[in-house]
């Protein structure tokens, strides 16, 4: 790549090398499979989404983090975002150990060719041209960002984040700069198959309907499987450190599949979704509430068959930025709860919806407990057990990226989850722990008829002889000896 002695001119000519230059040229620095992804992704005036999933060390950040950089070199003005859920981790993993060596690599000089704020993750070109680093994690940077325009926008190991993030994110992708075509591009190590990323990438599906992209998407949409294999520079030991893994980190690690994480809070949780089905109306339901007005204000329904003793989660409600009382005359739409309705604590939402017509239980909110509860039920095969609807997206999206807080180097494993994409799962905690809970039996039929069955049951036989003699006029009292 470009010496330190070169010319700006002479530095120009070389990185626009994945559009003039002889494929022979570029093997120097790439395989084939990443050639034809520089031409066929990256310059093509069509391609606007890009995913690149697959192992680990096979390429694919660099890659991006390459194409960028240069993307930024050859448009003046131009600015561009690298962005991970965690800004520590995309400080380590990305910007230190990819970003800054690639520039060196490119022969771009600090202080000649690009600035660099290490307080704001900001790098300056001297065009103009700019590109930030920044986590997601917190409000203030996310709304920084929600207030500027980029050309190109990079999630970083995106299997992280949700399905409404990536939307909300590429509403900035509208700089406008002459012959740039803005892009949209994720990478990641693979979860499971019913992550959006995977439903939306690899089976062409909208992760909220589950209805099949239309021709124009398709067609602006690119997707490349990497394996450690793709990547020339990767050492052949390491490689081979990776194929002797088991399990489920071969899969994933080495042969980049899409399966379970061990790190999913919920890990198999796929086994317990259904099709969907007509919910007969006999059935009892049961509603559980989670408030939130920035974050989603969910609410489930849960339908019990006495027959086998399994509760169905069969619809969702999962609503950004209306009131309470604009929930509830949604929520009238579809059909009310019989049984109970369990939910957050909070005293003015909870009295809102019983003005509505909504009265609630305040929930226990122990997470530990509530995880087993919700584990619990999920993969019980014998007695009261939780089934999900394949069509209640949201719950599955939180369920397939739910995962426990990485463990720290030289401390001891933390049982907490990450606090991030967890409404609807909030929702099903409070449920969970109404039913399992040592305190709490399943109730599956409404308080009054419970009263007027345990007053016919408990009756002895006395009881109807005095029924039988107050009929015929007849004081059970003088009958029976009684005072």
């Amino acid at each position: 790549m470009p010496g330190k002695t070169q010319t700006k001119k002479q530095r120009k000519t070389e990185l626009i090398a994945p559009e003039v230059q002889e494929e022979t040229n570029l093997s120097k620095y790439f395989s084939t499979k990443q050639i034809t992804a520089l031409l066929e992704d990256w310059q093509s005036g069509r391609v606007q989404e890009i995913c690149y999933d697959g192992g680990a060390r096979s390429g694919k950040t660099y890659l991006i983090v390459k194409a960028i950089v240069s993307r930024a070199w050859l448009s003046p003005g131009s600015r561009h975002l690298i962005a991970r859920y965690r800004l520590n981790h995309l400080r380590i993993s990305v910007w230190r150990q990819t970003l800054l060596p690639c520039l060196k690599d490119m022969g771009f000089v600090r202080g000649r060719d690009y600035e660099l704020n290490e307080t704001e993750f900001l790098i300056q070109f001297s065009n103009g041209a700019e590109i930030y680093a920044a986590g997601l994690d917190d409000s203030d940077r996310v709304e920084k960002i929600m207030g500027t325009e980029f050309n190109t926008i990079f999630l970083n190991e995106a299997t992280q984040l949700s399905f409404a993030t990536y939307q909300k994110m590429k509403t900035r992708l509208s700089h406008v700069r002459e012959g740039l075509t803005n892009k949209m591009v994720v990478d990641c190590n693979p979860r499971n198959r019913f992550h959006w990323i995977y439903r939306y990438f690899v089976l062409r599906q909208d992760p909220e309907t589950g209805e099949a992209l239309i021709r124009n998407r398709l067609e602006r949409i690119a997707r490349r499987h990497w394996t450690p294999l793709d990547n020339p520079f990767v050492p052949e030991e390491y490689k081979e450190m990776l194929s002797e893994l088991s399990g489920v980190e071969r899969d994933r690690l080495y042969l980049g599949e899409w399966v379970d994480t061990e790190g999913l809070v919920y890990a198999s949780f796929e086994t317990a979704i259904v099709e969907p089905f007509a919910i007969p109306k006999t059935w009892d339901c049961a509603g559980a509430v989670d408030f939130g007005y920035t974050n989603p204000f969910v609410f489930l329904w849960l339908y019990f068959d006495k027959s086998n003793e399994t509760w169905y989660i069969a619809d969702e409600y999962y609503v950004r930025e209306k009131t309470v009382r604009a929930h509830c005359e949604e929520l009238k739409k579809n059909r009310k709860p019989n049984l109970f309705i369990v939910s957050d604590h909070d005293a003015e939402d909870r009295a809102t919806m019983a003005e509505c017509g909504f009265p609630t239980i305040a929930a226990d909110k122990d997470v530990s407990t509530g995880i087993q509860a919700v584990l619990k039920l999920l993969f019980s095969t014998k007695g009261v057990k939780l089934r999900i609807f394949r069509s209640c997206v949201h719950i599955i999206e939180e369920l397939s990226i739910y995962s426990w807080e990485p463990v720290k180097e030289g401390k001891n494993p933390k049982e907490t989850p990450v606090k991030y994409l967890d409404h609807a799962l909030d929702a099903l905690r409070y449920f969970a722990l109404r039913i399992v809970g040592n305190k709490n039996r399943i109730i599956t039929k409404e308080l009054e008829k419970m009263k007027e069955e345990k007053q016919r049951k408990s009756k002895s036989l006395s009881d109807i002889r005095s029924e039988r003699l107050s009929k015929m006029g007849i004081d059970p009292g003088l009958y029976l000896g009684k005072p």
